[in-house]
């Protein structure tokens, strides 16, 4: 499961991952830590505070979220890169999907899934390739982690 949290919720998502962690253990569930970022130092740091946290619990994986962010200096947080070097946190690109797309979705309340299928991308030829695009990209980059199959 993916789910993206603003950087306030990430300090109690924390303190929740320090109870689910040892009771997860004992039922052979794993996590996977799929930390969704903006670039800014903000989301940055706060990545790094996990990765001291969490990093020898669980594998994580950075995701450069294009949509909300164009660079990426992972320089700008000190010993950031070298964390993610010794922990072996991978980092792949969520892409970007177009503005007129993104208001579509939000205008008709519907999701990329519902976009398929949906009256209004299908009068839209043009835009349903575009959304067809964004997913491709998007499997295609959780795939190349080896996390998800």
């Amino acid at each position: 499961m993916i789910i993206s949290l603003p950087s306030q919720v990430g300090r109690p998502l924390g303190n929740w991952l320090e109870d689910a962690i040892p009771t997860a253990s004992r039922y052979d569930i794993e996590f996977v830590y799929w930390f969704i970022s903006s670039g800014a130092y903000e989301s940055l740091d706060l990545l790094k505070q996990e990765l001291q946290r969490h990093g020898n619990q669980m594998p994580f994986v950075l995701v450069r979220n294009h949509g909300v962010g164009e660079e990426w200096d992972i320089e700008q947080v000190e010993g950031l890169p070298a964390l993610m070097q010794s922990l072996n946190v991978p980092a792949i690109d969520f892409p970007k999907l177009p503005i007129k797309e993104r208001n579509l979705l939000d205008k008709n309340n519907l999701t990329l899934g519902d976009a398929r299928t949906s009256e209004v991308f299908k009068s839209r030829s043009i835009s349903q390739d575009r959304i067809e695009k964004f997913l491709r990209k998007a499997y295609a980059a959780f795939e190349a982690t080896g996390l998800v199959t």
